[in-house]
């Protein structure tokens, strides 16, 4: 594959990209959703929210209108990352995370999963319905990979954005989300995964850590959140026995009880060294 990156054109390898990823995302939960018509991702800028960010909109596959902040980056082509939020939560709690990251020359698309914040319209074959995440079954929660990946294709082809160094955080049920959708886009160039469990609303992490390749990973969690500390402790721990690659602070524990994305807001330090750590990161990685 890094040959053939070698030798295609950007257009070639996203048009590539895009068709194996949906490929395998089929496969992952075609027994769960029926999928709408395939028409192309659409962009609708709403709203300046500053002169370096923007609200977005895009469809998935299924017809569901996600909304979305983008932040630019200062210059291109930038490595960037994917801010995925937590259950009951939504985009704008990752601001002052995607504001910092974009200062340290990353762009940022913040992304409102189904049925959160202002992603809660579905276009299906009855109409316009809308999404209640309270009326939510498991396999709904499953379908929030249809929007992780929809929103990676949106960014990968975003102007001024280098789509071989994009990486993805997230929170609670998104990290677990984000874990599991790592194992079939090999392209994630950097995965953080705030306060990850065994099991979240049915959606697992314990199998997608073991399946997860050679992608760096970090997994912040605080000590008192009982569950995510266990869990994250496990998953480390299938991680090594499963002989994949390892480093010794693949896991960091925080002080407090603070859970998801509180993490980057209570814990001194934090968010500046979690944005060292992705910006080294992604620069590792080649550029086209």
């Amino acid at each position: 594959m890094t040959h053939l990156r070698s030798c295609c054109s950007h257009a070639a390898l996203s048009a590539w990209g895009k068709a194996r990823r949906q490929l395998v995302l089929r496969r992952e939960i075609l027994h769960r959703v029926a999928v709408a018509s395939a028409g192309a991702t659409v962009l609708v800028v709403l709203t300046a929210v500053s002169a370096a960010a923007e609200d977005v909109r895009f469809a998935t596959r299924d017809g569901v209108e996600l909304a979305g902040t983008f932040y630019a980056a200062p210059a291109s082509p930038a490595p960037a990352v994917l801010l995925l939020h937590g259950l009951g939560q939504n985009r704008q709690g990752w601001d002052p995370f995607a504001r910092l990251l974009q200062r340290e020359g990353m762009a940022v698309l913040a992304v409102d999963l189904r049925a959160h914040g202002e992603s809660v319209k579905q276009q299906t074959a009855q109409g316009l319905v809308r999404l209640d995440v309270s009326a939510f079954r498991p396999n709904d929660f499953q379908n929030m990979l249809i929007d992780i990946n929809t929103a990676y294709d949106w960014l990968a082809d975003r102007e001024g954005v280098d789509h071989q160094r994009i990486g993805i955080a997230g929170a609670s049920l998104s990290a677990n989300l984000a874990a599991r959708y790592a194992v079939f886009n090999e392209d994630v160039a950097a995965l953080v995964l705030f306060s990850p469990g065994l099991r979240y609303r049915e959606v697992r992490a314990d199998d997608a850590i073991i399946e997860l390749g050679d992608v760096p990973l970090r997994i912040y969690v605080g000590v008192n959140d009982s569950f995510a500390y266990e869990s994250s402790k496990k998953l480390v721990e299938l991680r090594r026995e499963g002989g994949k690659p390892f480093a010794e602070d693949t896991l960091i524990v925080c002080t407090g009880s603070l859970h998801g994305a509180q993490l980057l807001q209570g814990v001194d330090g934090l968010a500046q060294q979690i944005a060292g750590w992705l910006k080294q990161t992604l620069a590792s990685k080649p550029a086209p």
